[in-house]
């Protein structure tokens, strides 16, 4: 006999392991990807609605308070603003600024500090 686990519901991260981790990413990814829902749309227009060139540090940062207010530890911060800063400045009137806004979305929900938080 092997009787299931009476314990009630994990807590923290003992229920997360690697199969449900990329789970949760990929699906985080896909909601925050759908340009066609009106709360995705409003987001982008939050970061979009800046008429300054923003830089990268300040795209990171938009991309976060959009998302509601996230706060990542540095070392999720600074590896995603290396990754803005190899494209370079972001301005809302630049061709694919609205693909490059929702990449910055997936990436930010794709980290750790995100999925444990």
């Amino acid at each position: 006999l092997n009787p299931p686990s009476v314990e009630g519901w994990h807590e923290g991260e003992e229920w997360v392991d690697s199969g449900s981790l990329i789970e949760r990413i990929n699906f985080a990814s896909g909601e925050v990807g759908r340009t066609d829902a009106p709360g995705i749309q409003r987001m982008i227009e939050l970061v979009r609605n800046s008429n300054d060139v923003l830089q990268p540090a300040e795209f990171v940062e938009d991309c976060l308070d959009a998302l509601g207010f996230i706060d990542l530890g540095e070392r999720s911060k600074s590896v995603l603003i290396d990754h803005a800063a190899q494209i370079g400045s972001f301005a809302s009137d630049n061709p694919g600024s609205v693909e490059r806004t929702v990449e910055m979305f997936q990436l930010i929900v794709s980290t750790p500090d995100y999925q444990y938080c």
